[in-house]
């Protein structure tokens, strides 16, 4: 006989279990109800949100909206300026039930970039020295100056100072000693180097990249050097300037001028800015 009970009891469980969620969802639902379509006195209305991302703060401060309010909270952005809004919560246009007072949107301004900090630098190899401002999100430029009393490639100074703050995506200047040697000059072979290396190579030779001929490859060599206007072992002068092709996989060729990242100097203005030295030369 108890074991019939116990039976029964075994089998009535999953039937309170659903009577109780039946009810649970029935109680929600009526208070979701009662919520949103019964006034009990006190004031309700449905209104849409004001989109105001891409606006200026000063503008929508300047303005009335009824039934919200604005309350504002900075925030970095590469995208907008400083001052203008860049993201909203709720989001703009969507509609709200608004039971009496008002709704508070809550928007991020921006403050402008990210502020950087230039760390101090001299002492370090200059190729060290670039790779840590990069990773900063700094642009980085090379000016070399001439003093014997550093080692080739040391940071001599930077400009701006250490210590100064500026935005993400600014340019750096790193002054550089470089050896003030003029003798001429053994081309090195370049050809199997990525584009990156080979600018090492020339400029650690004192020698100067000049145009960079891309033209299409397979996968195998894409990205290397595979040209150079003047040969392997042939003598030159200090500052000479050379030409690398370089492969790269598709359908296209050309050319660009120099590297981009790094401008080569020298105090005296025997090296300048190669692409202007070329724009002089008619090239």
């Amino acid at each position: 006989m108890s074991n019939n009970k116990k039976e029964n009891i075994s089998l009535k469980k999953p039937l309170i279990w659903a009577i109780c969620s039946c009810l649970l969802t029935l109680a929600l639902g009526i208070g979701a109800f009662v919520y949103l379509f019964i006034d009990f006195g006190g004031k309700k209305t449905v209104a849409e949100v004001p989109d105001l991302v891409g606006k200026s703060i000063t503008e929508v401060e300047r303005r009335n909206f009824d039934h919200f309010k604005i309350e504002k909270e900075p925030a970095y952005s590469d995208e907008y300026e400083s001052g203008v809004i860049i993201s909203q919560q709720p989001r703009g246009r969507s509609k709200k039930v608004i039971r009496g007072g008002e709704m508070t949107v809550k928007v991020k301004v921006s403050i402008g970039k990210e502020k950087l900090t230039i760390p101090n630098l001299y002492g370090f190899d200059c190729y060290e020295a670039a790779c840590r401002l990069r990773e900063l999100g700094a642009l980085v430029r090379f000016v070399y100056l001439y003093d014997n009393s550093y080692s080739p490639d040391e940071v001599i100074k930077s400009s701006p100072l250490p210590d100064t703050p500026i935005e993400r995506g600014e340019k750096v200047t790193l002054f550089v000693c470089r050896e003030h040697i003029k003798q001429p000059v053994s081309v090195r072979d370049l050809t199997g180097m990525s584009r990156e290396d080979a600018v090492r190579t020339l400029m650690s030779d004192g020698l100067v990249l000049g145009r960079v001929i891309t033209l299409p490859s397979s996968d195998e060599y894409d990205g290397r050097v595979i040209g150079q206007s003047i040969p392997r072992g042939a003598i030159v002068k200090w500052g000479t300037i050379i030409d690398i092709t370089v492969a790269e996989s598709g359908e296209t060729s050309g050319f660009y001028m120099g590297d981009g990242d790094l401008d080569i100097y020298e105090e005296d203005g025997t090296i300048q800015n190669k692409t202007e030295n070329n724009t002089e030369n008619g090239e």
